[in-house]
């Protein structure tokens, strides 16, 4: 079932995998960049029930919306690799467009369909556009 809070779409990338997301919400926003992540570390890996175990806080400060989504990212995306598990809830506690206060939960995994070396930069511009409300991005992972 579809989540009506973000719409997530795949594009075409020569080495890596570029995604474009629109939301309802920044918070949504940032909800539909976990589930893409994971998408790409484990197809279907946080659509079947189960415990989530594991728990990290998170706590970012950033000059802009563009730069704390990328930092997000990349701080589960580290918690990831070092935990090897996958975290497929986030709730967020406080949200500005530059700061951010979440817990992420998650479960251990044996093993990832691939690997995410990065989220980067490139491409990536977080924008509201003021006639619909709507948040928008484009996130680029280095595989």
């Amino acid at each position: 079932m579809p989540n009506k809070e973000y719409k997530i779409r795949f594009l075409p990338h020569t080495a890596d995998v570029r995604v474009q997301i629109e939301a309802d919400s920044q918070e949504a926003l940032f909800r539909g960049g976990l589930e893409a992540m994971n998408r790409v570390l484990k197809k279907n890996g946080c659509g079947k029930p189960g415990v989530l175990d594991i728990t990290r806080k998170i706590d970012i400060r950033a000059p802009d919306a563009t730069i704390l989504l990328v930092d997000f990212l990349s701080e589960i995306l580290t918690a990831t690799h070092t935990g090897k598990a996958l975290f497929c809830r986030v709730d967020f506690f406080e949200m500005s467009l530059q700061y951010l206060q979440a817990t992420v939960s998650g479960y251990t995994i044996r093993n990832f369909d691939d690997d995410i070396k990065a989220v980067t930069y490139h491409e990536a511009e977080v924008v509201r556009n003021e006639k619909t409300g709507r948040w928008s991005t484009c996130i680029i992972f280095d595989i």
